[in-house]
């Protein structure tokens, strides 16, 4: 009997103390909100790997349903063939913002894309055709 009462007596207590470690751990308003804002400043999309591009000619490149408001980062790898021009339609096929030149090695941040705004489509052409890497991200 005495075993049994000091298994049950451990066993409450292990219960007790890990019910105790939740109860301080527990997130207070002001912790939600910070892990919230965390989470939104990962990225979105995040995308990246080679593609051929045409010179003269808009590719797309990658489209995404953005939920959230969110900026565009595209990167030209500092090892591809040359600069690339880079532009963002919505879904009505409508240039946003001014197509924007990018130097291999270097990103370019595009103006922020309203929530629920729809589909967008990120499209390059380069100066030279050939085969590109390239990232793409939205935070």
């Amino acid at each position: 009997m005495k075993k049994g009462f000091v298994v049950s007596f451990t066993c409450l207590t292990l219960l007790g103390v890990g019910w105790h470690a939740n109860s301080i751990t527990a997130s207070t308003p002001d912790e939600i909100v910070i892990k919230q804002r965390e989470q939104n400043s990962k990225a979105w999309l995040n995308w990246s790997g080679s593609t051929y591009l045409t010179a003269g000619q808009w590719c797309n490149v990658i489209g995404d349903n953005n939920l959230f408001k969110a900026d565009v980062n595209v990167t030209n790898n500092g090892g591809n063939p040359g600069s690339i021009k880079v532009q963002i339609l919505n879904n009505k096929g409508e240039i946003k913002g001014k197509p924007q030149t990018i130097k291999p090695g270097k990103t370019v941040t595009f103006a922020e894309i309203p929530a629920n705004s729809g589909t967008f489509v990120v499209q390059a052409k380069a100066e030279t055709s050939g085969t590109y890497t390239l990232k793409v991200t939205s935070r």
